[in-house]
């Protein structure tokens, strides 16, 4: 692994609160109103920090050993399409089978694998892992590198009580919910 596990942790957090930041932005300049996207309350899409995450542990070394640009762009941009895919796979799949909905849904794609992932999204996905790793993460590393050691911890721990704190209280609404719908369906 390239960095420390704090470190990590912090660029997860980084590119969960980027993701949903771009999310939001694009749904709600769609909507002509303000749309809070993904699973939880606050300001993260775990989903892009789990994404990003992957792709740096496992293709940084692959842009690093690769000298030829015209080689390492290619491969990044397919191996990130694949990596990216394969997580929004997992996630849409494991959200639809623990809370019966769906966050995203790509079934009127052409190329689509169940609507959980469509080909022109993966190409998407591709693209953003070659310009991240190229352009966006190293400014990224830049600026985390800089933060003394002490600092990354507590910023690191917050972070993770205030995350825990959002999925558990999403998690006790999602369960009402299904506890709600249960008991109209058993009345209907």
């Amino acid at each position: 692994m390239p960095y420390s596990l704090t470190d990590t942790l912090l660029y997860f957090f980084i590119y969960s609160f980027c993701g949903w930041l771009m999310e939001t932005i694009l749904c709600s300049v769609q909507e002509r109103r303000f749309i809070n996207r993904g699973f939880l309350n606050g300001p993260l899409c775990p989903i892009y920090g789990c994404g990003v995450t992957l792709i740096m542990i496992f293709l940084l070394p692959v842009r690093d050993g690769l000298s030829n640009l015209a080689i390492a762009l290619p491969v990044v941009f397919i191996a990130g399409a694949g990596l990216a895919s394969a997580v929004e796979f997992i996630t849409s799949w494991l959200m639809e089978k623990l809370f019966h909905a769906r966050w995203w849904d790509y079934s009127h794609y052409k190329y689509n694998l169940g609507g959980y992932v469509c080909i022109p999204f993966s190409a998407l996905w591709g693209v953003g892992a070659a310009l991240t790793l190229r352009f966006i993460h190293p400014l990224i590393h830049m600026v985390i590198s800089r933060v003394p050691a002490l600092a990354g911890q507590i910023i690191l721990i917050a972070g993770l009580v205030i995350l825990a704190m959002d999925f558990i209280s999403v998690l006790g609404v999602v369960f009402q919910v299904q506890k709600y719908n249960t008991r109209v369906e058993e009345l209907a």
